[in-house]
């Protein structure tokens, strides 16, 4: 199962200044392990070994970029490591079609298929080698509980490829600082994970909205609510009132001594105020009072639409463990 995992804590708080690019919204949500030379493979294989029990959370790992030079040690570490499915999927006829699905489409291809060479069974988890995971995922379904692994040499490549595609997320497995960040700040996601998985805490709000909730705020109907009479389909937001809604600082944020959340924020692009990708309140009552709850104070009101028209982009490491302070 899917752990979700909060942390709480006092925090300190120091602006950061940075344009960000558009960020991708992608339609069906999952991670992408990047994982460098400069990797704790143990550990980066452990995490994929993991995601193979998840299918529900919108980080699940379906999707490996892996650096040449690593690319025969790594398999050799994880393979074993693949345990079977848990039963509660298994006993899904969806999954095992999305399953059998992507392994048919794979095998058409001759792509290369890696799994426990111990594990007979027809549906296991499975390392795909090679082309895009959207060849391997049914229209109008989650995606297909298989990863799908590309090699790259260089980290520039590796940047690209991991924006060309990535499900809305991105761990990124790499223990020189310098080239951390490099890609970190590289890829246009709303989130990366450097060196961990699945790290949030409430004090900052993120971007994954699935099943109609977003995740990791306090507020999260409130973050995606747009005003129907002023702010509705056929209202764009106006360019001031862009400017006064985005006009806040981001912040970086260290949870308990053990997590450094770093958060960028710039203004959303109109193109990108789709009306399916907000979450919708299903009661007037419920609507009325969160009218209430936002017109009775200004600053909370302006906070709000901002989290609605603002993009966030937020880079997580482990403080102190993997870098030195």
């Amino acid at each position: 199962m899917a752990l979700f995992l909060f942390l709480s804590a006092p925090l300190a708080a120091e602006c950061i200044e940075e344009e960000l690019p558009t960020l991708q919204e992608d339609k069906k949500h999952f991670g992408t392990l990047l994982v460098t030379e400069f990797s704790d493979l143990q550990s980066a294989s452990d995490v994929l070994a993991e995601s193979f029990s998840d299918n529900t959370s919108p980080w699940k790992i379906r999707n490996l970029l892996l650096q040449e030079s690593v690319e025969e040690k790594f398999l050799e570490l994880v393979m074993p490591k693949l345990e079977k499915y848990p039963q509660v999927y298994l006993s899904s006829q969806e999954f095992h079609d999305n399953f059998k699905g992507a392994i048919t489409a794979a095998t058409k291809m001759s792509l290369k298929l890696f799994s426990n060479p111990k594990d007979e069974g027809d549906v296991k988890p499975t390392i795909v080698l090679g082309q895009n995971r959207s060849y391997f995922d049914k229209p109008g379904s989650d995606s297909a509980p298989i990863v799908v692994m590309n090699i790259f040499r260089t980290v520039k490549e590796g940047i690209g490829m991991a924006n060309a595609f990535n499900g809305g997320s991105v761990s990124v497995w790499c223990e020189k600082l310098s080239i951390a960040y490099e890609i970190a700040h590289g890829l246009n996601v709303p989130i990366v994970w450097i060196n961990s998985l699945a790290k949030f805490t409430p004090e900052v709000p993120f971007s994954f909205i699935f099943g109609g909730i977003t995740y990791g705020s306090e507020i999260a109907v409130l973050e995606k609510m747009l005003f129907q009479k002023r702010y509705g389909r056929n209202n764009v937001i106006s360019p001031e009132d862009l400017k006064t809604f985005c006009n806040y600082s981001p912040v970086s944020l260290i949870v308990g001594g053990k997590y450094h959340f770093e958060c960028l924020t710039s203004a959303l692009q109109s193109a990108h105020l789709v009306q399916s990708n907000l979450i919708k309140i299903s009661t007037d009552d419920t609507k009325n009072r969160f009218r209430e709850i936002l017109s009775s104070c200004t600053r909370v009101k302006c906070q709000n639409l901002a989290s609605v028209y603002t993009q966030r982009k937020t880079i997580v490491f482990p403080f102190g463990e993997t870098f030195a302070n």
